[in-house]
């Protein structure tokens, strides 16, 4: 497997995180908390640049929620990240190594 340098880089680019916000924000627009970084997005990413430049991104506590799932409907307890600034640094590091973990050895 070969090695890919400067991740970190493009992770931390402009476009990138412009279009991870756009992903993370996908199916989620009508939520009060999405609009708001949607409304106000140049904002967003220039402060979500500045915490993963400086490296002061520090995820935030889970939101616990209970959901029924499946056919019998099963009570669960699932844990979701925050949508700013968690899920948005989620998106800025796959849209890089998706595709690394994708490649196929041929």
């Amino acid at each position: 497997m070969k090695r890919k340098g400067n991740i970190y880089e493009e992770i931390c680019k402009r476009e990138n995180i412009e279009k991870a916000i756009n992903k993370a924000s996908c199916r989620k627009k009508n939520r009060p908390n999405v609009k708001k970084v949607i409304d106000n997005v140049d904002y967003y990413i220039l402060e979500l640049q500045k915490m993963l430049i400086n490296k002061e991104y520090k995820p935030s506590t889970y939101i616990e929620k209970t959901i029924h799932d499946g056919a019998n409907k099963k009570e669960r307890i699932i844990y979701k990240p925050c949508f700013y600034p968690d899920q948005c640094v989620h998106w800025c590091l796959m849209l890089q190594i998706e595709k690394l973990l994708k490649r196929r050895n041929v």
